[in-house]
């Protein structure tokens, strides 16, 4: 009923039905099924966090991993509880040690940010590898990126590659994307614009932010493919609008300069840069520095320029 196979006529009501009689008869997995109906909002459009935190509160109680990484999202949003990092990083570690995978991604995130937890990146990757290991994509991008960076580990692009290989194989934008930046900048490989123009192309039509934006460039310095402007300008504005801050610096330099066909717009110009700006863009930054500098679309004001 809750997912409408096997010929049976998809019917949340009667699927919150079962799952309860399920859950009143012992079956404490039911518990975790109610949490995620309430907490998704496929009832009305809305989530009933009242609801979610009452099941997985109940789940957690049973020491359902699922439940228990359910509870630490909603204490690190505070979703119809005080925001407490300490209270999520708790939950997540009673899900990690248990072997749910997005409990220990999750513990690794805390680790990596230092939230609710000292700080320790070697701890994150050591999390981000257990998931990794089983072939979980999410994990081995989030292991990738920790390579790349030298963050708890030593630096390897060997192993960043290899990594990335994994995750885009299984169809994974963000590791498809990841790929594509090495072949794009020949890090521990042989630079090649064919390749990385295909992996964003392919993650770009999941409409990953960075894959459009990163397709872009390439349609506009004609890198893997022929130079064309207007493309390249379609693609930073879906990247854009998705709030990636280097297409909307993109954008703002499209009606700074009047390209791509644009007529110049020094007040979209300046609207792009500024949503750039406040997302600590340092090039949007600069431009919205700029506009004030030179009084475009905004008066002229050198102490505002200089704070940008």
């Amino acid at each position: 009923y809750q997912t409408g196979d096997g010929g049976v006529p998809k019917d949340l009501l009667k699927a919150i039905d079962w799952f309860k009689s399920a859950a009143s008869g012992g079956d404490i997995p039911s518990l975790y099924e109610l949490a995620k109906i309430y907490e998704s909002g496929i009832m009305n459009g809305t989530p009933d966090y009242v609801q979610a935190l009452d099941w997985y509160k109940k789940g957690a109680a049973q020491k359902n991993s699922d439940c228990e990484n359910g509870l630490g999202i909603l204490h690190l949003y505070g979703l119809y509880v005080t925001k407490d990092y300490a209270k999520a990083a708790d939950y997540f570690m009673k899900s990690a040690e248990q072997g749910n995978i997005r409990g220990q991604i999750n513990l690794g995130h805390m680790y990596k940010q230092g939230l609710g937890i000292i700080k320790d990146e070697s701890r994150a990757a050591d999390w981000y590898r257990k998931g990794a290991m089983l072939g979980d994509a999410e994990s081995q991008y989030c292991l990738a990126y920790m390579f790349s960076n030298g963050y708890g580990v030593a630096k390897d692009m060997e192993e960043t590659r290899r990594l990335y290989a994994l995750t885009a194989a299984k169809g994974d934008a963000e590791g498809q994307n990841g790929l594509g930046l090495i072949y794009l900048n020949g890090f521990g490989v042989t630079q090649d614009y064919g390749r990385a123009f295909d992996l964003f192309s392919r993650a770009a039509a999941q409409e990953y932010p960075e894959a459009l934006n990163n397709l872009a460039f390439m349609y506009r310095n004609g890198s893997g493919a022929t130079r064309d402007l207007y493309r390249a300008y379609e693609l930073y504005l879906r990247s854009a609008e998705k709030g990636n801050s280097d297409a909307q610096n993109s954008m703002g330099s499209k009606y700074l300069n009047g390209l791509a066909g644009a007529a110049v717009s020094y007040s979209r110009a300046y609207e792009w840069f500024l949503k750039a700006a406040v997302q600590n863009n340092p090039k949007g930054q600069f431009n919205v520095a700029y506009m004030y500098e030179h009084g475009k679309h905004v008066h002229k004001d050198r102490n505002l320029a200089i704070a940008w």
